[in-house]
C-alpha cells in the first residue's frame, strides 16, 4: 500500500509542474519570436552597414578590429 501512496504521491507532483514547465515555455517562446524578429532584421541590412556594426561591436566589447 505504501508504494501506491509513493506513486500516487511523485503524481500529484510531476502533476504540479505543469504550470512552471508552461512558463518555461511560454518564455522560450518569448525569446525565440524576438531571436527570429532579430535576425530578420538584421538581414535587411546591407552589407556595408551590417559589416560596420560588427566591427563596432567587436571594439566595443574590447575586440581589435
Amino acid at each position: 500500500m505504501s508504494s501506491d501512496h509513493n506513486e500516487i504521491d511523485a503524481l500529484f507532483d510531476t502533476a504540479a509542474q505543469e504550470g512552471p514547465a508552461l512558463a518555461d515555455l511560454d518564455g522560450a517562446l518569448s525569446r525565440l519570436k524576438a531571436a527570429r524578429a532579430a535576425k530578420v532584421r538584421l538581414s535587411q541590412l546591407g552589407a556595408p552597414a551590417l559589416r560596420n556594426e560588427i566591427v563596432r561591436r567587436g571594439r566595443a566589447m574590447g575586440g581589435g578590429l
